[in-house]
């Protein structure tokens, strides 16, 4: 349930006033524009239970199309399923992941310490101090601050200073909390999702080379044979988000001054370290995680939180769905996106995507 309502006066005299039940989530195009200007005005749709309008209840359900321009530039992004995103106040059930990046903002916060986009860090968390939220810092400690997959009692430190971070925070909202055997199964999670990290690593550290310049048309394929044999011999998954960044890379538009999704994630560099791939791998996982996190349906779902702009326009680029818990972990549907491949038409996008699944 949202915690809030929205109310709207017009020009005319009329005014109308709602409690939100449903907001379609939003997607890279309204992610794009805000980036390049924070005060656009961008479309939300709503689903609305008993509107008054001009204070009158009108029974029934309604849906709400309006156009918003924020007052403050949007600071965090919330991964909601299906492939969207949405500013917190508008996620409903009010359950966050927190990643590293957001729980450091909250701790400056808490210490008054001034930071880039302080002031809209402030505006978007504010309705926290109501306590509508509750959080969970897996995220923060899953990735750990050492560049490399932490050690138990590292991750065990993490959480417990990002409970802490959030707690004195926002005091009035609640914090995910563990027992000693919770720790125990939260890293054996970590431990699964990291299963496949160190030969990623590997995989990365040897292609950033092939990455730092853009390749010349004549070279595409041949680079990209590359990629997949070095993915193969490294026992990579094709199928891996590791690949369908560094192809991201590769196929990214060199007449265009915008990145490709993948080298922002990426990074590439001429002295690309294992800790530069290892924060790469952690940006994936939390995708992977904000697709787990939908799954968890018994627990009300939870939407992954976090500033980084790169991460939130890989998510809404993949458009993840139809997402399933399994017992052998977390299933779903993605696509290969423009977005995800500037340099390419669409029949040459489904080439690359029958390759990956060869």
């Amino acid at each position: 349930m949202f915690p809030y309502s929205i109310r709207s006066e017009f020009t005319d005299g009329q005014s109308l006033e709602f409690i939100p039940t449903i907001v379609r989530p939003l997607g890279l195009s309204e992610l794009t524009a805000l980036s390049l200007q924070p005060n656009a005005s961008i479309t939300l749709q709503c689903l609305a239970k008993d509107p008054k309008i001009n204070g009158e209840v009108v029974m029934g359900t309604a849906k709400m199309d309006g156009r918003f321009a924020f007052n403050e530039p949007v600071t965090i992004y919330s991964l909601v399923p299906n492939g969207g995103w949405l500013p917190v106040p508008f996620v409903s059930p009010q359950h966050f992941l927190l990643d590293r990046n957001v729980v450091a903002n909250f701790r400056k916060l808490r210490q008054h310490q001034n930071f880039s986009d302080k002031r809209a860090h402030q505006f978007w968390t504010r309705f926290f101090e109501q306590g509508t939220a509750l959080f969970n810092p897996l995220p923060y400690a899953l990735e750990g601050k050492a560049r490399r997959i932490p050690e138990f009692d590292e991750f065990v430190q993490a959480f417990e200073q990002g409970v802490m971070d959030v707690e004195e925070a926002f005091p009035r909202s609640g914090v995910v909390r563990y027992s000693p055997v919770h720790y125990r199964l939260a890293y054996a999670q970590l431990q699964a999702i990291h299963a496949n990290t160190p030969r990623e690593i590997e995989f990365l550290c040897e292609i950033a080379l092939l990455l730092v310049a853009p390749t010349s048309d004549a070279r595409l394929r041949s680079v990209a044979d590359r990629i997949l044999e070095t993915a193969h011999r490294h026992k990579v998954d094709r199928q891996s988000l590791a690949v369908l960044i560094a192809l991201s890379c590769l196929f990214e538009d060199p007449q265009s001054s915008t990145k490709s999704i993948g080298r922002k994630i990426l990074k590439p560099r001429q002295t690309y370290e294992a800790g530069d791939a290892y924060n790469a791998i952690c940006d994936l996982r939390h995708i992977e995680l904000a697709a787990t996190g939908h799954a968890w349906v018994t627990s009300g779902r939870f939407a992954l939180c976090t500033s980084d702009k790169a991460v939130a326009s890989l998510w809404c680029a993949l458009g993840i769905r139809d997402i399933v818990g399994t017992t052998t972990g977390t299933e779903y549907t993605f696509d290969f996106s423009p977005e995800l491949f500037p340099r390419l038409n669409e029949a040459a996008i489904g080439e690359i995507a029958s390759l990956l699944a060869a």
